[in-house]
């Protein structure tokens, strides 16, 4: 049975890196009918906050995703000592004495001579013992090969390695053994994760091998990288799930912009359709530039083709049906709903607010407000005490009249002005079919307001 697992550490709250690795991970199970483990990697007393635990978990259910097993890797600790007493009894570890200071001297001295900074283990026997050592592995000093899921054949000498810290000196477990002890532990058989971990692997293997367990298959997906070509970090906008969910982003555009990383084909689809048809073999070994204009791009593509009633209830409360399905295509994040039914129903918002009104002038307002009231663009209501009324295709009778009343102006000029006007956007929907669903009082109050703040008035 295939189980893969997705070890965070809470130390903070998941980012799009860490979201990248767990629907990786998930998919994969899921596609295989396997196990999904949530390990939490809470050894570091120094860093790690119970609350954050919270947080991993809260983040994960938003994301769609749901694991089959949770444990954290404090409460393996006994577990891990056993396996750790296994491997020295092996001859696989040995004690070392030597003090960070005298590391750093050591490690200076090998980049100056231009020599690979790697422990050396006959300079280590020659610093004296005492009662507090911590432990290293042995490396076989042997090539180690493994075919990777992604990366495809791969090779490792570990002669050009160091030998990995297995024991701090105050007796707790560094990560790379605890990893592999607890991999080992919970028979996980794939291991998934991005590409910057590649160097651990042949390590991990040699420690599986000594503890005498199964190998896992391994895949290392390209890393993520921002648009100047570095590593993807918070630095370069990679902000916490928590944080993208309350700016409106869906939890199904960031599944699906993480998992097309390194794909050459668009994934679409909820959680199930996309793992029916996952494979890793179909990721690109390179790495990929990424930025939230790729969660983005994803994003409007959902909104496009969600009917009204596939909206939560909380959106579908913010706008009307008949709005919907004309603005749809012009949504990125969800309090864009809220402001296209704001700008289509609310006579106080003014369009001004924050646009360029230099390409607007008095004149073009005036003609604007007397053509809308010929009776081709509206007409009055006779029962309802005049009130305006749209007549049939209102926007281009609109744009027509203007240039009767003023032959000056370009047919395009007109068309753009007036939707800048009554929307405080260059784009958007057709006008054609959002002026039908503005109330004529509104486009009316609001090219007066715009004519009293060009004349100064405020």
């Amino acid at each position: 049975m295939v189980r893969v697992r997705f070890a965070p550490s809470p130390t903070g709250r998941l980012h799009l890196g860490n979201a990248r690795t767990a629907v990786l991970n998930a998919l994969f199970a899921a596609h295989h009918g396997g196990a999904f483990v949530l390990r939490i990697d809470d050894t570091d007393d120094a860093r790690c906050r119970p609350e954050y635990v919270q947080d991993i978990q809260q983040d994960l259910r938003w994301l769609g995703l749901s694991w089959d097993e949770e444990f954290t890797q404090s409460s393996n600790v006994e577990n891990h000592r056993i396996l750790f007493q296994t491997l020295k009894d092996s001859g696989r570890l040995y004690p070392c004495f030597e003090t960070s200071e005298q590391l750093a001297i050591w490690r200076e001295q090998q980049l100056s001579a231009h020599l690979p900074p790697r422990y050396d283990r006959e300079k280590g026997k020659s610093v004296p013992e005492h009662d507090h050592p911590y432990w290293r592995f042995a490396l076989s000093e042997k090539e180690v090969q493994w075919h990777d899921l992604i990366q495809g054949p791969m090779v490792c000498d570990t002669r050009h390695l160091s030998d990995p810290v297995v024991m701090r000196q105050d007796g707790t477990m560094s990560y790379v053994l605890a990893s592999v002890m607890d991999d080992v532990d919970r028979r996980i058989t794939h291991i998934i994760r991005g590409a910057d971990h590649l160097t651990n692997t042949a390590i991990q293997i040699e420690m599986m091998h000594a503890l005498g367990a199964n190998i896992p298959c391994w895949a290392h997906f390209p890393l993520m990288l921002d648009q100047n070509g570095d590593k993807f970090s918070k630095r370069s906008g990679s902000k916490t799930l928590r944080e993208l969910k309350e700016d409106g982003w869906l939890p199904l555009a960031i599944v699906q912009a993480v998992a097309q990383l390194g794909l050459s084909h668009q994934i679409s689809g909820d959680f199930a359709h996309m793992a029916s048809h996952f494979s890793l073999s179909e990721y690109s070994k390179s790495n990929g530039k990424f930025s939230i204009d790729d969660v983005a791009i994803v994003q409007s593509r959902l909104w496009a083709h969600m009917a009204h009633g596939d909206l939560s209830p909380d959106l579908q409360g913010s706008i009307d049906s008949g709005l919907w399905p004309v603005v749809r295509n012009n949504i990125v994040l969800a309090g864009d709903i809220a402001r296209w039914q704001q700008i289509c129903t609310d006579p106080h918002w003014v369009a001004h607010d924050g646009m360029d009104c230099s390409n607007v002038s008095q004149n073009f307002c005036t003609t604007a407000i007397n053509a809308l009231k010929t009776g081709v663009v509206c007409k009055q209501s006779i029962e309802n005490s005049g009130e305006l009324l749209w007549q049939t295709d209102p926007w281009h009778h609109w744009v027509d009249a203007i240039m009767v009343i003023d032959p000056n102006l370009k047919k395009g000029v007109v068309a753009r002005t007036l939707r800048m006007m009554l929307t405080a956007r260059t784009g958007g929907p057709k006008m054609e079919d959002l002026l039908p669903l503005l109330p004529p009082k509104i486009v009316l109050c609001r090219l007066e307001r715009m004519h009293d703040v060009l004349l100064g008035q405020p």
